[in-house]
């Protein structure tokens, strides 16, 4: 079980070439952090409200948490087939 912060470093180790210095990749998953608004549950483990004793994230932050993690690999075109909050 990971959380928010484990799972965008997650993403971005795997998805930047290695030779990307990890100070840089820190300083992405910050600022991807603040840009989603996900600062709040940034160390939250990720699941529903019932299954973290954190109390989990919201449907909105799952979502946007779920395009975070798209974003890494700083896609030039991102089609999005429902309205995103």
């Amino acid at each position: 079980t990971q959380t928010v912060l484990e799972a965008l470093h997650f993403s971005c180790d795997l998805r930047l070439p290695v030779h990307v210095p990890q100070k840089q990749k820190n300083h992405l998953v910050e600022h991807t952090v603040s840009l989603f608004g996900l600062k709040r549950v940034a160390n939250n483990i990720i699941g529903t409200q019932m299954t973290s004793t954190q109390g989990g994230l919201s449907h909105g932050e799952r979502r946007r948490l779920n395009l975070a993690v798209l974003m890494m690999s700083f896609p030039h075109v991102l089609i999005c087939d429902e309205a995103v909050s």
